[in-house]
């Protein structure tokens, strides 16, 4: 049974969480926590799970024990590997450079017309990678298999030939 996805998504704007949200479901048929910040992130990441990450750049909060969606991806990095895409309204490219630079998996600019489908085919391609790197992990778990079932049979037919032949 194929497990369903978990994907948190974090973000001060209820209405564009809940947006995100309802076009995850959508699209990618999987659970979606929604967060209006990044400071209980680490307690849920432990209890959740989750599969993905989508993170705003801005908080409007200035009480916050995380200021901004880079430091909360730098959190996210130190305990996981979990992949995390950032957007954010602002433009300043050398934010933009920092936060790939910190292990995001893609920075993409919620002004743009096109943001949703740029986020959905940005998590499908994380989803893609992913699926891919778990069939080459098996594959080379099967090469393992049958190089050492080939391994134990040619000894055995070595063995055979010995026996039979007393070399």
């Amino acid at each position: 049974m194929k497990k369903i996805k978990n994907i948190f998504v974090i973000e001060d704007s209820r209405i564009l969480s809940e947006i995100i949200a309802i076009q995850l479901k959508r699209q990618f048929n999987c659970s979606v926590n929604i967060f209006n910040n990044g400071d209980a992130v680490s307690y849920n990441i432990k209890k959740h799970s989750p599969d993905l990450i989508v993170l705003d750049y801005n908080f409007n909060d200035p009480d916050l024990s995380y200021n901004n969606g880079l430091e909360v991806l730098v959190e996210v990095k130190k305990k996981s590997n979990i992949p995390v895409i950032v957007f954010s309204g602002q433009r300043d490219m050398d934010i933009a450079l920092e936060i790939v630079k910190k292990g995001a998996n893609d920075y993409i600019s919620k002004d743009g017309d096109d943001f949703m489908e740029v986020l959905l085919s940005s998590i499908e391609d994380i989803f893609n990678i992913k699926n891919s790197k778990g069939k080459i992990k098996k594959l080379k778990n099967d090469l393992k298999k049958g190089f050492l079932f080939l391994f134990l049979a040619s000894l055995t037919a070595i063995s055979v030939f010995n026996f039979a032949y007393n070399i």
